[in-house]
């Protein structure tokens, strides 16, 4: 393992007395360590690999749906998706999205009337409604815990750096197929990431902040990105050398080109 190579495993805290390293979590944690490590390793598996394992869970939620809620059981019948059928891109795809009116007017029809043992107590979840009727839904211990994995999946393998993980992806359009798609994903995350970017711009220009303060933030970020280069560098397996680092921490690299032109439209 290189020596450069850092990770979650830093921040863990231990659940027993004076031993911080290696740490001992508890239960919660050790159960929250263990999806991460798996999503971790199985980001590198050949896509027919990944996408047998994601049918297989899938086949057990249908199952479980087709013995426990009629109304998706009917979904299933109607998209030709039987009990006893393997499932793959091309029978999966027949099952529509569900809506959210489908969803509104389902209402309780789409609750099950008991969890599986293992997913804990539920509780009751809804909107706000600030995009149109609120949705309820009830969710599960479990439903609450895989959130939390994936959440913090999705800090540790996207946040920070001008969206650049998104902008890169739209490169990808224009060459058909699942291509096309992940473009069209990623330019949709990005317009809202750059959204939200530009409302911390717009709440720095509201505040009464002095220019020895804008002048220290601007010391500190910079400061940031730099180790935030070498964090990046590690956690995709050193994709760049030596030497190039160099060039990119002395600057003598062409920068990426802000889009300023967008950035005003959301200043507006």
């Amino acid at each position: 393992m290189n020596a450069r190579q850092s990770g979650i495993g830093e921040h863990t805290l231990s659940a027993v007395d004076d031993i911080v390293w290696p740490a001992l979590p508890g239960r919660d944690g050790a159960m929250l360590l263990s999806v991460l490590f798996q999503l971790e390793q199985s980001q590198w598996w050949p896509a027919d690999k990944l996408r047998a394992r994601q049918f297989g869970q899938i086949e057990r939620l249908c199952q479980f749906a087709r013995r426990n809620i009629p109304f998706l059981a009917a979904r299933l019948d109607a998209a030709g998706i039987a009990a006893d059928t393997p499932l793959g891109d091309e029978n999966w795809s027949r099952l529509p999205v569900l809506t959210r009116d489908e969803l509104q007017q389902a209402g309780a029809k789409l609750q099950c009337s008991e969890t599986p043992k293992g997913h804990g107590r539920t509780a009751q979840s809804t909107t706000t409604g600030s995009t149109g009727k609120p949705v309820s839904v009830r969710r599960t211990e479990l439903t609450n815990f895989y959130w939390t994995a994936f959440t913090l999946r999705a800090h540790l393998f996207t946040e920070g750096g001008y969206c650049a993980l998104f902008r890169e992806g739209m490169k990808l359009g224009g060459r058909g197929g699942v291509d096309d798609a992940i473009a069209a994903a990623c330019a949709e995350i990005h317009d809202e990431e750059f959204d939200h970017m530009m409302s911390g711009v717009a709440g720095l220009a509201s505040g009464a902040i002095s220019a020895d303060d804008l002048s220290l933030l601007a010391e500190l970020t910079t400061a940031q990105m730099r180790q935030r280069i070498h964090m990046r560098n590690g956690q995709f397996g050193y994709p760049v050398g030596e030497a190039r680092l160099a060039e990119i921490l002395a600057g003598d690299i062409e920068p990426v080109a802000f889009d300023y032109e967008k950035a005003e439209t959301l200043l507006q």
